[in-house]
């Protein structure tokens, strides 16, 4: 856990307060240099969103290492 990124272990812990088992992170369960695991991938996200209990946004993020908790 300590060599995710910020972004990532703050979708753990939030996912671990509200008791949601299950946490789907695109950038690490689809290879994103591969496009075809993309186009594979990606056929299956209406699914996964669609049955989702909840979705969570790193909008405020400045970049890839900034967490979900800006101050």
């Amino acid at each position: 856990l300590h060599t995710l990124l910020q972004k990532f272990k703050d979708a753990a812990v939030v996912c671990i307060k509200l008791g949601i088992q299950y946490l789907w992170i695109d950038a690490l369960c689809i290879s994103q240099d591969s496009k075809r695991d993309w186009h594979k991938e990606s056929a299956r996200m209406g699914a996964i969103y669609g049955n989702s209990l909840l979705n969570i946004k790193a909008s405020g993020a400045s970049d890839s290492h900034d967490g979900l908790f800006i101050p």
